[in-house]
């Protein structure tokens, strides 16, 4: 996250049905959203009430898509979920994963 509060560049390594390597999303300026509390919600919030952000290559069934979804659990790491449909020949499939601000 840059100091203006937004993701600018995602790497992910992957080992997907037997292929390796890595992605690179670069170039990014992705807004830090902050999830709205219902009205009346007993969650007062806090400083990192799950501040998260997403982007994708393109549309989600289209070959080669690589999607990335997250949340900050503080100011220096985040989680959340890896998505590839038909990547790089390699198949489709989803992963968890944790990251830290570097």
């Amino acid at each position: 996250m840059s100091s203006e509060q937004k993701v600018v560049t995602i790497g992910v390594d992957f080992n997907l049905n037997g292929c390796a390597g890595t992605a690179v999303l670069s170039g990014l300026a992705l807004e830090v959203s902050r999830p709205e509390l219902a009205p009346g919600s007993p969650n007062a919030g806090g400083a990192f009430d799950n501040p998260s952000f997403g982007t994708g290559t393109h549309g989600l069934a289209q070959p080669n898509f690589l999607g990335v979804a997250g949340s900050f659990t503080s100011r220096e790491t985040a989680m959340g979920v890896l998505t590839l449909h038909e990547y790089g020949g390699c198949g489709s499939g989803t992963a968890t994963w944790t990251a830290t601000k570097h």
